[in-house]
C-alpha cells in the first residue's frame, strides 16, 4: 500500500492537496504492472467515505490478481485537504480533481482504467464514463442516475448529526443498528466493523473525542444542492462501456425500478447486475463474497 499526493486548485482559487492510496504496483503509472496485464481499478468513495473503504478490495486485487487499485480521498475527506469556501464542494470541482488525478497517474484514452464508484463515486462515474474512452469498464455500487428524495432527506439528517465517542469501539454498536435496514452494509466480522469505525472517525485533539472524519462544511452544500438531486439519465444514455451494477437488495436509494430502466436503456456493451441479499445502501465491499464476483467480472474479456 502506497500513499501519494498532488496539488491542485479550487474554482475560488484555493491551492490544496489531494490524497490517493494505491495497492499493488508502487509506481504512480498504473500501467507498469507487467504481471496483471490489466488496467488499474480507480475507486471513488461515497459522500462521507475515504480511500480506506477500499482497503479489503485493494489488498485482494493486489495479492490475488496482481492488479493495481487506486483510491482517492475527495476534498474534505480522509487525508485530503479541506476547502475554505464550502461552495467548492461540488461536482464541477470533484470532476476537475479526478481529471487532474488521471493526468498524474497516466490514465488516458490510450491507457484507460476501470472505475468503481460507491454512491457519490458512482454519480461521478456517470459523468466520467459518458462518451469517454478513459474508462474501460464501469462498476456502480448501489446508485442509479437519480436518487429518491426521501433518501436524500435521510442522508441530510444523518450527516448533520454530531457524534463524539470516547473510544472508536464505542461507535460499532451504533453502526450495527443499521443491519437489516435500507442502509445495511451487510454482515461483517468484528475486525471489519472496527476498520469501518476507524475510517469513519478521527480524533478531535481539542476534546479528546472521536468525531466524523469529514469537513462539516460538506453539510452546508448538501442542504442547498444534494448530491444525487441532479437527473443523470442524459449521462447514462451516452455510456457504452460494460457496466456492473452492485445493488443491496434492501436498498431504497437504488430501487429496482431504476435498475430495470437502466437495463432497458443500456446501449453498447452489456450491463450486468449483482445483488447482495443482506445489504442495503451500501454494500461494504469488505468480505470476500462481495469482492470475488467483482474481481471475476473485471477479468472477463471485454465485450
Amino acid at each position: 500500500m502506497t500513499s501519494f499526493y498532488f496539488t491542485t486548485t479550487t474554482k475560488s482559487g484555493q491551492s490544496y492537496d489531494l490524497h490517493l492510496e494505491s495497492w499493488g504496483d508502487e509506481h504512480t503509472d498504473g500501467h507498469t504492472n507487467e504481471h496483471a496485464k490489466q488496467p488499474p481499478l480507480f475507486c471513488v468513495h461515497g459522500l462521507t467515505g475515504t480511500t480506506q473503504d477500499f482497503a479489503y478490495l485493494g489488498r485482494y486485487m493486489a495479492q490475488i490478481l496482481s492488479r493495481r487499485v487506486i483510491a482517492i480521498d475527495m476534498p474534505g475527506r480522509g487525508q485530503s485537504a479541506w476547502f475554505d469556501d464550502p461552495q467548492d464542494y461540488c461536482f464541477v470541482q470533484y470532476l476537475k480533481d479526478i481529471h487532474a488525478a488521471f493526468d498524474i497517474i497516466g490514465i488516458s484514452a490510450q491507457r484507460p482504467c476501470d472505475w468503481l464508484g460507491v454512491s457519490m463515486g458512482g454519480l461521478l462515474g456517470f459523468h466520467m464514463a459518458a462518451g469517454s474512452a478513459r474508462i474501460r469498464k464501469l462498476i456502480l455500487s448501489d446508485i442509479g442516475p437519480d436518487v429518491p428524495q426521501a433518501d436524500l432527506d435521510f442522508i441530510a439528517m444523518v450527516i448533520k448529526m454530531n457524534v463524539a465517542y470516547t473510544r472508536i469501539e464505542d461507535a460499532v454498536p451504533i453502526m450495527k443498528r443499521f443491519l437489516g435496514t435500507a442502509y445495511s452494509r451487510g454482515a461483517m466480522d468484528e475486525e471489519m466493523w472496527i476498520h469501518f469505525a476507524k475510517t469513519s472517525l478521527k480524533l478531535d485533539h481539542a476534546t479528546g473525542k472521536y468525531i466524523r472524519n469529514f469537513d462539516p462544511k460538506i453539510v452546508e452544500v448538501f442542504e442547498t444542492h444534494p448530491l444525487g438531486s441532479e437527473n443523470l439519465w442524459h449521462c447514462w444514455d451516452r455510456i457504452t462501456q460494460p457496466v456492473l451494477a452492485l445493488r443491496g437488495a434492501l436498498s431504497s436509494l437504488f430501487p429496482l425500478k431504476t435498475l430495470e430502466e437502466m437495463q432497458r436503456r443500456k446501449i453498447g456493451a452489456p450491463m450486468d447486475v449483482i445483488t447482495f441479499d443482506d445489504c442495503g445502501h451500501v454494500p461494504s465491499l469488505y468480505p470476500d463474497h462481495q469482492i470475488k464476483p467483482i474481481a471475476e467480472w473485471l477479468t472477463e474479456p471485454q465485450s
